[in-house]
């Protein structure tokens, strides 16, 4: 059987057993404050936030979800004029900045 370990930034300051449920928490917390405070002209903005945060809670094992990110990075930077700081976030997967822990 193969475990798979998620949430690994969160692991570093939480248990185990806690992780999961702080990731869900925060997830639905991020998604409450794009619905309360997002720009409806711009929702790709919002997206981003989301699925930025998603990545990063989770850390998904398979690179190409941060294709997505990449993608509404381009489309935040094209409508706002000023240059995202996710692209950068989605170049580096946990495994680098926490190699023990996956």
């Amino acid at each position: 059987m193969i475990l798979i370990r998620r949430f690994a930034l969160l692991r570093l300051i939480l248990p185990d057993s806690a992780a999961g449920i702080a990731a869900v928490v925060l997830l639905a917390l991020t998604a409450l404050f794009v619905w309360w405070r997002g720009d409806p002209a711009r929702p790709w903005s919002g997206a981003l936030l989301l699925i930025g945060t998603a990545l990063l809670l989770f850390a998904p094992n398979y690179p190409w979800y941060s294709l997505l990110v990449i993608a509404l990075a381009a489309l935040d930077a094209a409508g706002s004029g000023s240059p995202s700081r996710w692209p950068a976030q989605s170049s580096t997967s946990p495994g680098d900045c926490c190699p023990g822990s996956l």
